[in-house]
């Protein structure tokens, strides 16, 4: 749900006429897993879906319950980064 999310969203509000979304996978420093999703626009993504009332644009207040972290940067020369961190459940026995 949450990669289907973050890629919808930048397929439907980034600005893709010039280019592709760029979509990375990677761990960080203390284990957790990253999900990135680098697109052409400018504008900053908005949370909404507080308000029970409305058709849509649920889906980062989704996204931000349901990981450990949600964050965006913009990229040097133009577009944005949108990324979150998903939570993980760590047995203490395996390790």
């Amino acid at each position: 749900m949450v990669a289907s999310e973050l890629i919808t969203n930048a397929l439907r509000h980034g600005d893709i006429s010039g280019g592709a979304i760029e979509v990375r996978a990677f761990l960080d420093v203390t284990g957790g897993a990253v999900l990135e999703v680098l697109d052409s626009s400018d504008r900053p993504p908005l949370i909404l879906g507080e308000d029970p009332t409305t058709e849509g644009g649920r889906g980062l207040f989704l996204v931000r319950l349901t990981t450990r972290e949600l964050g965006w940067r913009p990229l040097r020369g133009g577009g944005k980064s949108v990324w979150c961190v998903l939570n993980a459940e760590r047995d203490p026995a395996a390790v």
